[in-house]
C-alpha cells in the first residue's frame, strides 16, 4: 500500500496567504455592491413616494411647481408647506421638515462628489428639504444653468444615506427633474429632462444619470 503525502506545513500556509489575498481582493468588492442595492432600494422607493404625491395632488387640482412663477410652491411661504405635508405623508408617513438645505441635519449640499469623486458645484436656489423615517433625505429646488446655459431646472435630489457618507451623486444622491409641462416626475437622464441620452453613470462620470439607468434596469430590486 502507498503512503499517502500529506501537505507541508508551507503548502498550507501559501495556500492560506493565497485565499486570505482573494478574499482581500474580492470581500470589499461584495460589500460595496450590496450597500449600493440599499441605496438604490431606498432612493427607488423615495423616487417613488413623491412621485406618487405629484400624481395625486395632479388628480386633486394642485401642483407641487408653479409654472407661473416657475418656483416650488413650498418656498414661497410658510404655509405652503402643507401642500408638502398633506401629500407626502399619505404616502410615506410622518417626516422631519427642513426649510432650506443644512448640511448638518438634512442634505449636505454643496459638498458632494460625482462618481469620478470630483466635487461638483451647482447652484441651487429655493431649496426644501425632508427627512424621512428611514433617515433619507427628499429635497426640492431649482438648478441653475443644468444641462444648458440659462437653463433653470426644478430638481429632487433623494439622498438614500442621509448626511451621512459617502455623499455621492450616483452613488447614494440621486437626482429626478420636474417636468413642468406634464406637471410629472422623471429621473435625470429620462426622455425629456436636461441630460437625456447621456451616459454619465460610469466611475469616471459624473452620475448625473444614474437614476435613470438604476430604474430602467431594474437594480434596486434586491437579488
Amino acid at each position: 500500500m502507498k503512503k499517502r503525502q500529506a501537505f507541508t506545513l508551507a503548502e498550507v500556509l501559501l495556500s492560506m496567504l493565497v485565499l486570505g489575498i482573494v478574499a482581500v481582493m474580492t470581500i470589499p468588492a461584495l460589500l460595496n455592491e450590496v450597500k449600493d442595492r440599499q441605496y438604490w432600494a431606498i432612493f427607488y422607493k423615495s423616487y417613488t413616494v413623491v412621485q406618487e404625491a405629484i400624481s395625486y395632488a395632479r388628480g386633486n387640482g394642485e401642483t407641487f411647481y408653479d409654472t407661473n412663477k416657475k418656483a416650488w410652491e413650498s418656498v414661497k411661504v410658510n404655509d405652503d408647506f402643507d401642500l408638502y405635508r398633506k401629500y407626502l405623508k399619505i404616502f410615506d408617513g410622518p417626516r422631519t421638515d427642513c426649510l432650506y438645505f443644512d448640511k448638518n441635519q438634512c442634505f449636505p449640499l454643496p459638498t458632494f462628489r460625482g462618481l469620478n469623486k470630483q466635487f461638483i458645484s451647482l447652484n441651487v436656489e429655493n431649496a426644501v428639504s425632508y427627512v424621512t423615517p428611514n433617515q433619507a433625505v427628499i429635497a426640492f429646488g431649482e438648478i441653475q444653468n443644468l444641462g444648458a446655459e440659462g437653463n433653470i431646472a426644478p430638481v429632487v435630489f433623494i439622498d438614500a444615506n442621509g448626511v451621512k457618507n459617502p455623499n455621492m451623486l450616483g452613488r447614494d444622491i440621486f437626482l429626478a427633474y420636474m417636468d413642468v409641462e406634464k406637471n410629472q416626475l422623471l429621473p435625470m437622464g429620462a426622455m425629456g429632462t436636461p441630460f437625456e441620452n447621456q451616459s454619465l453613470c460610469d466611475l469616471d462620470k459624473t452620475g448625473y444619470t444614474c437614476a435613470y439607468e438604476i430604474i430602467k434596469n431594474k437594480s434596486y430590486e434586491v437579488k
